[in-house]
């Protein structure tokens, strides 16, 4: 069984991390706490490489991250709603 968490930030702050603990951080403690992090921000847009290859740098050899489909796989565009 693995634990997780969707996404890294509010209402973890002061409850899972410690309080004080650096933003820029977060993803750096959570992964050694759980095992795997949905990440919710591929649903609402494209990462770069960069970004993908920073969490790798950021997190242990064998953490997994759960990447959501992008939001237009399943709710293509439609007239007047941007894209």
């Amino acid at each position: 069984m693995s634990a997780s968490e969707a996404g890294h930030s509010e209402p973890w702050r002061n409850n899972f991390y410690p309080a004080g603990w650096p933003i820029a951080r977060e993803l750096e403690y959570a992964s050694r706490k759980l095992t795997v992090i949905e990440v919710n921000g591929t649903y609402y847009s494209l990462q770069s490489a960069a970004t993908f290859a920073k969490w790798r740098e950021q997190t242990p050899t064998d953490f997994v991250f759960t990447l959501k489909a992008t939001r237009y796989a399943d709710q293509p565009p439609r007239a007047g709603r941007g894209r």
